[in-house]
């Protein structure tokens, strides 16, 4: 990747939720069905965590399953909360662990706060480098994702990283970091960099409508980013605001670079 900083990876157990109709889960593991040849293919935690080392990660997570939004709270002996995958996952990334590496648990249990609170005491039984919480930003809405984290997060060891998984918009991170969150990760800002969707204090812009067009303000005229701003410096006087039209085009993906 040509990427000098450290790398996270995720595990597989969001694919065993996005591909629930190609997919058997196990106490072992889960094996997925290929929807271009039906071959199967068999994850396992052990062989989650080898592929992971394989890529060098610097943070890899247990195997888990991504819990789907709505979710019943009485899904029998499979149920996420309740699944065996982290501490085979853990007994394999100990063989590896070092200086600069780091295991994370993943918490689950959907929107109840009494299952989240049972999987993350189990998953502090066993003992990770850092703790997700996964399983929200799937249709679960904001005001319920910040209850969930106000019910999770203080289960959660205080001197140990805390990780919210697959959320990106800003007035969901700025929540929840009120909330004790370090770590995030989302597609959402490159997507949106793709789209040309610009995220404001005064709220989202979609810079290919049409109005954009000839419109001579910037996103935000008090604001120095590369963005709101030419992109060239200049000494003297100070930056002008970008005007809206160039920047609607930069987003372009032939002129992507000029971002970069």
């Amino acid at each position: 990747m040509d990427w000098p900083g450290p790398i996270l990876t995720d595990s597989g157990g969001f694919q065993v939720m996005s591909l629930a109709k190609l997919r058997e889960i196990t106490e072992a593991g889960v094996t997925f069905r290929s929807h271009l040849d039906g071959s199967r293919h068999e994850l396992t935690p052990e062989r989650s965590i080898e592929i992971q080392n394989l890529l060098d990660a610097d943070i890899t997570m247990v195997l888990d399953e991504c819990t789907p939004f709505p979710r019943d709270a009485g899904r029998g002996a499979k149920n996420p909360w309740s699944c065996p995958w982290p501490g085979p996952s853990a007994r394999r990334a100990r063989s590896r662990r070092g200086p600069g590496y780091g295991l994370f648990g993943i918490v689950q249990g959907s929107v109840y706060g009494d299952l989240r609170r049972r999987s993350a005491t189990g998953l502090r039984d066993i003992g990770f480098d850092g703790y997700a919480v996964g399983g929200l930003a799937v249709g679960e809405g904001q005001e319920t994702m910040f209850r969930v984290l106000d019910e999770t997060v203080p289960e959660l060891p205080e001197n140990a990283p805390r990780y919210l998984m697959g959320v990106g918009k800003p007035a969901d991170l700025r929540g929840a970091v009120m909330r004790g969150i370090d770590m995030f990760d989302c597609v959402l800002p490159t997507r949106s960099g793709r789209t040309a969707q610009a995220f404001t204090r005064r709220g989202t812009v979609n810079l290919r409508n049409a109005r954009h067009l000839d419109d001579p303000r910037p996103l935000d005229a008090e604001c120095p980013c590369p963005a709101c701003t030419p992109l060239l410096p200049r000494l003297s006087p100070p930056p002008r605001p970008q005007r809206r039209d160039p920047r609607r085009h930069a987003v372009d993906p032939a002129q992507s670079a000029l971002l970069r």
